[in-house]
């Protein structure tokens, strides 16, 4: 650690951001530790280094450790969202919904069946999200109205009868 310290306290980033990343690889103590490297080593790469390429991959390491980190979580939405990454997207969104309240949960599946409909042309993701979606808040309308259209044209009766009546009880 004095290595470590002595190249932080002399503003040697590059070095100092290379021993914090070997010190995880080889660290396997507690998660929390971790956990306060990849935010450091976060925070010399945004605020002091500017190398916001590395920050991807710390803040997938870091979800790993915690996937309910809110920094991470939103920090690559943000990322895989600039980057048409769809896939990433929705995975990351999925990990986020996991653990949220169910009204939460609803919108980020909405969320997930639209990019599966509109950017990746995957129907029966994108059914299969809507789905969830209603079962969760069956006075979504968006989940409704489509799902209403799916079970129509695919004449997929049982469904839409179960569906209609879940929305008139709501």
């Amino acid at each position: 650690w004095r290595l470590v310290i002595l190249y932080r306290d002399m503003g040697k980033w590059d070095e100092y951001a290379n021993l914090l990343s070997k010190k995880i690889v080889i660290y396997t103590n507690p998660i929390e530790e971790k956990i306060d490297i990849y935010q450091e080593l976060v925070r010399i790469y945004r605020d002091i280094l500017h190398q916001e390429d590395k920050l991807p991959q710390l803040y997938e390491q870091w979800l790993e450790l915690n996937p309910t980190c809110d920094e991470a979580v939103t920090y690559l939405l943000s990322h895989y969202e600039q980057q048409n990454q769809w896939k990433e997207y929705i995975r990351v969104l999925k990990l986020k919904a996991e653990d949220s309240e169910d009204n939460v949960k609803a919108d980020a599946y909405l969320r997930i069946a639209k990019i599966s409909l509109e950017q990746l042309s995957e129907r029966a993701d994108a059914t299969d999200f809507f789905e969830k979606a209603f079962n969760l808040a069956p006075q979504t309308s968006e989940a409704y109205d489509y799902l209403n259209a799916f079970y129509r044209k695919d004449r997929k009766w049982d469904k839409l009868i179960i569906l209609q009546k879940k929305w008139t009880e709501n």
